[in-house]
């Protein structure tokens, strides 16, 4: 099978890469390789595979991940596109794992071959976006993947789709037994991701809370985090900043939980399924995919946020809301057993899972095609 890995400009593609959508891409390549396909990887120049790489610029012609998208990543995304379609021919499946789905989507007419595209973000959400797959996806020869039955039903779509989760390499997040006595948040320090609920439970439960993530990069959200969230840091709730991938491991497997209260409709939460691979169980604001990915009273507790009405309200195991809600969890996370985080990671949020989903769908779809 000769696969195409079409992977976003932003950064390299290495076992290195930290961002989800670029480890995403090194796992799938990699694991594809591993099970004997032919993979050409489109990246930076500076990526790192055992496969074909095949590169139009640099990720130092690419940088500024808000700023600058004119003159830097958006052309080179579509010179790079361009680029794949040109070589369609050679390839009996493109998996297009752009940041930016749309980038590519537009050139899917022009394809020697059926097109897998894996919804990385949120962009689908805006129908104007949404209408470049509706428009260009091509019946039975090309489908759309979601992480999470959540998001797949949320998207609400004509196109075909299919939902396949998110992996991880487990033996990259070592699991303990034991915990210190701290909380952790993870995550950029932005007002969606609910680091304000996080903060709001610590002092309002007095338990330590560590957050730990990247500055705001949004002239809007700086100052959020300037203002409102700076000045309350103390000595029981305490900032990090951005971590190497050792610190963030060393953070996942000693924290007595992860607090996840986001404010986003969650198409998957990676971050969540890295901290329970270390044994860490999640509190999290019952949101989009957060109950697939969290098992209410055996890999942490998932919390409803409001008085909306949201699937399975009112059905988990503490029944208090909001900032209560996150406090009542802490008092009671002993009662999650470690082991069972790892083994539902094991079970259900491996690479080696999500690879074998992967190659059984391109089997169907050239089949489909053949």
């Amino acid at each position: 099978m000769k696969v195409a890995i079409v992977a976003s400009l932003l950064k390299p593609i290495s076992p290195e890469s930290i961002g989800g959508t670029e480890m995403f891409a090194h796992l799938l390549t990699e694991g594809l390789v591993d099970k004997g396909a032919d993979v050409s990887l489109f990246a930076t120049s500076d990526s790192k595979t055992r496969a074909k790489l095949i590169s139009v610029c640099s990720s130092k012609q690419t940088n500024g991940l808000y700023e600058g998208d004119l003159e830097t990543r958006i052309p080179y995304q579509i010179l790079q596109a361009g680029n794949v379609i040109e070589k369609s021919k050679d390839f009996d499946i493109i998996h297009n794992n752009y940041y930016h789905f749309y980038l590519f989507s537009g050139f899917s007419a022009f394809a020697d071959c059926p097109i897998v595209t894996t919804m990385h973000n949120h962009h689908w959400k805006s129908p104007n976006l949404k209408s470049v797959l509706e428009k260009t996806q091509r019946k039975n020869k090309d489908v759309v993947v979601f992480a999470s039955k959540a998001a797949q039903k949320i998207s609400n779509s004509l196109f075909s789709s299919e939902v396949i989760y998110y992996g991880i390499d487990i033996s990259l997040f070592p699991f303990s037994p034991k915990s210190e006595d701290y909380i952790l948040w993870f995550s950029r320090m932005v007002p969606p991701k609910g680091i304000k609920d996080a903060m709001d439970a610590s002092y309002a439960g007095g338990f330590p809370l560590i957050l730990a993530g990247g500055e705001p990069i949004r002239p809007e959200h700086k100052t959020y985090f300037a203002e409102k969230i700076k000045p309350n840091f103390s000595n029981n709730v305490k900032y990090k900043g951005p971590s190497t991938e050792k610190e963030k491991i060393s953070l996942y497997k000693n924290a007595k939980a992860l607090l996840f209260p986001t404010h986003l409709e969650e198409e998957f939460g990676l971050v969540m399924v890295e901290a329970m691979a270390c044994g860490t169980p999640v509190i999290a604001y019952n949101r989009g995919a957060i109950s697939e990915v969290v098992k209410d009273g055996v890999t942490g507790f998932v919390i409803d946020p409001d008085n909306e009405d949201r699937p399975h309200k009112e059905s988990w195991i503490i029944k208090k809301q909001g900032i209560e809600g996150l406090v009542e969890a802490v008092k009671r996370i002993g009662e999650i057993d470690r082991t069972a985080c790892r083994k539902y990671v094991q079970k259900h949020f491996t690479k080696e899972k999500m690879i074998n989903e992967y190659i059984a769908l391109y089997t169907r779809l050239l089949d489909k095609n053949s």
